[in-house]
């Protein structure tokens, strides 16, 4: 019996250690396994775009600092449900019970000094609507100012429609393209640096937009009265002379304008067209009698895995009354950057630039160990412009009608250093320039910082009127 019994036993055992052998094997072949189809995983795909490449350099670093674990292989579906969720923001997200929001006001500029206050927001966009508003003082004037905003979004489908009302009384910049970023409030208020000029708007503006994944048409009015400005504030905290002291001044009057803009992606191409439009009557009780209409082509090209070319084609007319306002302005980050910016405008611009964009990170390019977090990329340059009409800043009229003279012509290249943060934008980038004018116009080199999108002249999709940022 005990013979019988220690025989079972043995057996047993060797059963025992069969299943912990297949059970070790197993789990050595999912394994193997699982590093090739991790590895697999972690080839580089062919870049087709700027945005693509920053990505692609993203997850390699993160890769580089977490291990395989960063990278799950995606079986379940779980990024085409992340994809779906960003571009359905209401269906999903914590919600606040009143989703109240508080933020400081800072800003400085030669004619209203250090403006300082406080602003809110209430509610959701894409639910009963988003109000804020902010109350600011000038110190410079001794004057307040501030907003009140309304925005609602609505989406049906593949389709999002914006209805914003804006009312109070502001310091916005001649230019009609300029973009605000607070590195000109900080360099204005650091060095003196700031070279806009700025004018005051008091009254309202309503704007309608609707949105699809290819286009968007808006059409807004506003009616506010618009005054000139002097400078209070020649002062800066390196007490150094400011590049600008003195400030345009802007035409007297109540605007009462009406505004159209077309956003298009064309189809089965990377280009992308803009048109604008504005238009200014007596008929509609406006004391300003003008046409403002402005065109831009703009595209993203990817040539290989190496580089990209953003072109970039504008041309901008206004008609009737050349109001300071209502002018174009060439010169600066997003136009010419050999010239600097607000010194050259006219009733008329016709601008052509070209980037080159080295869109492989150079850490990479040069096989340097590791993947850096914030790529860092090279770039070269070349514009050609021409602004013509009535200069609002110098007074001259430049001759021509629907063209420039040639000698209005003004050429330059250069070249970059592009980094690219991903916030708060992801297409945004930090450029550090280096242009020479070309021709009888050459003025010496100009170094400047901007900050900026490739398609810097064109609108972007998903993006609303100043006003409605603000």
């Amino acid at each position: 019996m005990m013979a019988v019994r220690g025989s079972l036993d043995r057996a047993a055992g060797r059963v025992r250690a069969c299943r912990l052998a297949a059970a070790v094997l197993g789990g050595v072949l999912a394994g193997v396994l699982s590093l090739n189809a991790v590895a697999r995983a972690d080839q580089p795909a062919a870049a087709d775009s700027l945005l693509g490449r920053y990505l692609d350099n993203l997850a390699d670093s993160t890769n580089t600092h977490f291990g395989e674990l960063a990278a799950p292989i995606d079986t379940t579906g779980l990024d085409s449900a992340r994809v779906f969720a960003l571009d359905h923001p209401e269906r999903w997200g914590y919600r606040k019970r009143h989703g109240l929001s508080l933020h400081p006001v800072f800003e400085f500029n030669r004619v209203d000094g250090p403006v300082m206050g406080a602003g809110a927001a209430l509610g959701k966009a894409h639910q009963w609507g988003k109000l804020g508003g902010d109350w600011a003082w000038a110190a410079g004037p001794n004057l307040a100012l501030g907003h009140v905003s309304y925005l609602k979004t609505l989406r049906r489908d593949n389709e999002r429609w914006d209805l914003s009302l804006w009312g109070g009384r502001g310091t916005p910049a001649m230019d009609r393209e300029y973009e605000r970023h607070d590195l000109r409030t900080f360099a204005a208020f650091i060095s003196g640096r700031g070279r806009e000029q700025f004018e005051r708007q008091d009254g309202v503006v309503v704007r309608l937009s609707r949105e699809g994944r290819a286009h968007r048409l808006s059409a807004a009015y506003r009616d506010e009265l618009e005054s000139p400005l002097v400078t209070t504030a020649t002062w800066n905290l390196r007490k150094k002379r400011p590049e600008v002291i003195g400030n345009l001044a802007a035409s007297f009057g109540r605007a009462r304008e009406l505004q159209y803009e077309l956003l298009w992606r064309v189809p089965k191409s990377p280009v992308i067209a803009q048109l604008e439009h504005a238009t200014s009557s007596h008929a509609i009780n406006s004391d300003f009698e003008y046409r403002r209409t402005r065109a831009v082509l703009g595209a993203d090209l990817a040539i290989g895995r190496v580089v990209a070319l953003v072109p970039q084609v504008e041309y901008g007319a206004l008609k009737g009354e050349l109001i300071p306002q209502a002018a174009f302005t060439l010169g600066g980050p997003h136009t010419l950057r050999s010239i600097p910016y607000a010194t050259v405008g006219g009733s008329r611009l016709a601008l052509a630039k070209l980037d080159v964009i080295m869109v492989r990170d150079v850490f990479e390019l040069l096989h340097l160990p590791g993947a850096s977090p914030v790529p860092v990329q090279l770039a070269a340059f070349g514009a050609v412009g021409a602004a013509w009409g009535r200069d609002p800043y110098t007074g001259v009229v430049r001759p021509g009608l629907d063209w420039p003279n040639a000698a209005d012509w003004h050429k330059e290249v250069g070249v970059a250093v592009m980094f690219q943060p991903g916030i708060p934008d992801p297409a945004m980038f930090v450029r550090l320039n280096w242009a020479r004018a070309v021709g009888p116009s050459h003025a010496g080199d100009r170094f400047t910082i901007s900050i900026g999108r490739g398609l810097d002249r064109l609108g972007k999709f998903g993006g609303l009127g100043r006003r409605d940022q603000e």
